[in-house]
């Protein structure tokens, strides 16, 4: 019985090596869970993660597309007429390939062989290249944030772009039935109580590719913004009550919205300090796709007559849809691509 291989073990090993991973999104289902568990029982949607994790291990690459949702309203039948019949416009697909990330670091056999201080060094630095690895990940998550502005092209290897041509943060993304969608506030408002109510209302009123209403942010919402806007966050999302000059008050309900930001969420990693983003706590559209997930090991190369520590993961950040989060500038210029 050695070496039998099972027709399973063919089916895997084939889908790994020359086949595609292919997932189709529907916006129709989300808009069905989204109808379905607010608007029509008013019930509090299941909080998501901020970004989900999608294994992709053994895979080549990742296409998804988008179906696009409604395709129009239930019509009248007759009694012993035939349903109507619909078809669903093609989305835009995404692919997404990965990249790799490694480090290593190499000591001499006589270092080993006599547990030399510069051995001591190395077992440290490996420990060190481990924990790189895990914050190398969280780096690569906030770099999508940093580069929602970023033309597609030139987007850096560990990000991958929604696949629609535009920035994923625009004012032009064509839908398939013909006009736009927008994600960002084209006034690019500072963080305030005004600017989030105008974010909201624009991810409810977000439509599919046909037209038909698709609202977002109907639960819980995550508020990301950068370092420097933590203050102002918290004041918004913890205070119960904001006063206006005007001498009206602005009811700012406690838990509506959960404050997250990162050290790498900044001017200083290739983003902003002035700009925040909105999330869908229910629908996120970021995405982690892990094709291999962060491993170690140590060999020796008998080249170079050392033994060397290698940390080694394959992975890409990015959106497979742009519905879900709305990004401001958040320092007053207009946008209009």
């Amino acid at each position: 019985m050695a070496g039998l291989i099972t027709t399973s073990y063919i089916d895997s090993f084939l889908e790994g090596v020359r086949a595609k991973f292919y997932e189709v999104y529907s916006q129709g289902d989300e808009q069905l869970r989204l109808f379905d568990a607010v608007a029509l029982f008013d019930a509090m949607t299941n909080v998501s993660p901020l970004i989900r994790r999608i294994d992709a291990t053994g895979r080549q690459k990742i296409e998804v597309t988008y179906t696009t949702g409604l395709v129009g309203y239930l019509e009248p039948r007759a009694e012993g007429q035939p349903f109507p019949m619909a078809e669903y416009l093609k989305g835009i697909i995404t692919e997404v390939q990965p990249f790799q990330f490694a480090r290593s670091i190499r000591v001499t056999r006589e270092s080993y062989e006599r547990r030399s201080p510069e051995y001591s060094a190395a077992l440290d630095e490996a420990k060190k290249i481990r924990q790189n690895a895990v914050l190398t990940a969280s780096k690569h998550i906030f770099d999508w944030f940093n580069h929602v502005r970023t033309a597609p092209a030139d987007l850096p290897p560990q990000l991958f772009p929604y696949g629609d041509g535009v920035k994923f943060a625009s004012t032009q993304h064509p839908l398939v039935g013909g006009g736009v969608g927008s994600n960002i506030l084209a006034t690019s408002p500072a963080l305030s109580v005004d600017a989030l109510e105008n974010a909201i209302l624009l991810a409810q009123n977000t439509v599919d590719d046909t037209g038909k209403p698709m609202p977002y942010m109907s639960g819980q919402i995550y508020l990301v913004v950068p370092p420097a806007l933590v203050r102002r966050a918290m004041e918004i999302a913890e205070t119960p009550n904001t006063p206006y000059t005007n001498n009206f008050v602005a009811n700012i309900f406690q838990g509506r919205y959960i404050v997250v930001t990162s050290p790498f969420l900044s001017a200083t990693h290739g983003g902003s300090n002035t700009r925040w983003f909105l999330v869908d706590g229910a629908n996120s559209p970021i995405v982690h796709v892990v094709f291999k997930d962060i491993t170690a090991e140590d060999w020796f190369d008998n080249v170079t007559k050392t033994y060397v520590f290698d940390v080694h993961a394959e992975w890409k950040v990015g959106a497979f849809n742009w519905r879900g989060v709305v990004v401001s500038e958040g320092n007053g210029s207009t946008i209009t691509d």
